[in-house]
């Protein structure tokens, strides 16, 4: 299970990976340092998002951003329907 404190402090404070370039048809090459990191192999799926006013991106594994969303979901699902109760008109 991920402790929803060590990801705020992961996603709050980015660590410098490396320097990738931008090839004639859009690919990056994910240093093979980080590769070996992430136990990202061939064939695995990565998602690509844009953050803030659309000028950075975040690339991860497929099932590393699954496995945070379902932690996320399972945080606060139940804050919500507690927020919802606390807040129902009588």
């Amino acid at each position: 299970m991920i402790n929803m404190n060590n990801m705020k402090d992961s996603m709050m404070f980015p660590k410098f990976a490396g320097a990738v370039t931008v090839g004639e048809r859009g690919q990056v090459v994910i240093p093979s340092k980080l590769r070996t990191q992430l136990q990202i192999e061939p064939g695995d799926k990565v998602l690509v998002f844009t953050r803030g006013d659309g000028k950075d991106i975040l690339i991860t594994k497929a099932e590393s951003f699954e496995r945070r969303a379902e932690a996320m979901f399972n945080h606060f699902m139940p804050l919500i329907k507690e927020v919802k109760k606390a807040t129902k008109s009588k």
